[in-house]
């Protein structure tokens, strides 16, 4: 993916979209995880719809890599306790701040950002998850407040001199097919507003006979300032996300390309 963009852009709005179920939000914290407790870089991650320990046990499972449900269950050996011990230690001395505020409009997430700035230094990344639960305010129709959201989340972008990243919905009743831009719900604004927008789809949540079952393709959309359109494929054990090489992803695509499309059998010749 970072061959694929080059990064994100400092001042940048960046848009992951998807249905429900798809991995938008382990998308966003995987990203999270690599720049904040990988690196150490200051981040703030807005969570609207998950509470912070929701969040934080989701980053014990990844950093630990530990499978949720077997954390959930509690069924753990010692071992288990030693890497989620160590996961913890991790995550506290991390640049991660989570906030689990619900409604937050564009200016509330202002003033925590500047107050968080002002605190800590300079921001990485600002995760906002996501965009369909912020507080738009009121306008005469919804797209002309969703797009004063987007609009102003740009600006802050700009402000704060940090790219933005905010996850949004995909309407499910346009979809036909992969992912494009027409499936984002008030497509239009986040078009504009957008300087790049990737979808994370996940073919057997569609259809559960496809060949790329346990895989999700992070498809590239829009990208304003290059030619990055393209799919990346990915593996999740454990709650994380694993890159398959180009030969993994290549003969899947082909297996599903033939199963969609089953070549024809030549006709025997009779003499």
């Amino acid at each position: 993916i970072d061959n694929q963009t080059y990064g994100f852009d400092r001042n940048g709005l960046i848009v992951i979209a998807g249905l429900p179920s798809m991995g938008k939000t382990l998308f966003a914290q995987e990203i999270m995880a690599h720049l904040s407790i990988e690196q150490g870089l200051n981040t703030m991650f807005f969570s609207m719809e998950m509470t912070k320990k929701q969040v934080m046990d989701r980053y014990v499972s990844m950093i630990g890599n530990i499978d949720h449900m077997k954390m959930k269950s509690g069924n753990l050996d010692n071992a288990d306790w030693g890497r989620i011990s160590e996961a913890v230690s991790r995550i506290k001395n991390s640049g991660l701040h989570v906030s689990d505020e619900s409604s937050l409009s564009v200016g509330q997430i202002r003033a925590q950002a500047r107050r968080h700035k002002a605190k800590h230094g300079h921001i990485e990344v600002i995760m906002i998850d996501y965009l369909g639960l912020m507080n738009h305010g009121k306008a005469d129709r919804e797209d002309i407040a969703l797009g004063n959201t987007t609009r102003g989340l740009k600006e802050l972008s700009k402000e704060l001199n940090c790219p933005v990243v905010i996850l949004a919905q995909a309407n499910r009743g346009s979809y036909t097919g992969r992912p494009n831009m027409s499936n984002l719900k008030g497509s239009s604004c986040i078009e504009a507003d957008a300087d790049l927008v990737m979808f994370v789809h996940r073919e057997e949540v569609i259809d559960h006979d496809t060949c790329l079952k346990g895989i999700t393709e992070i498809i590239t959309a829009k990208d304003r300032h290059g030619s990055s359109n393209g799919t990346v494929h990915l593996s999740r054990p454990n709650g994380r996300y694993v890159g398959l090489s180009a030969e993994q992803a290549g003969q899947m695509v082909l297996d599903e390309e033939n199963r969609l499309n089953p070549p024809k059998k030549k006709k025997s010749r009779d003499f």
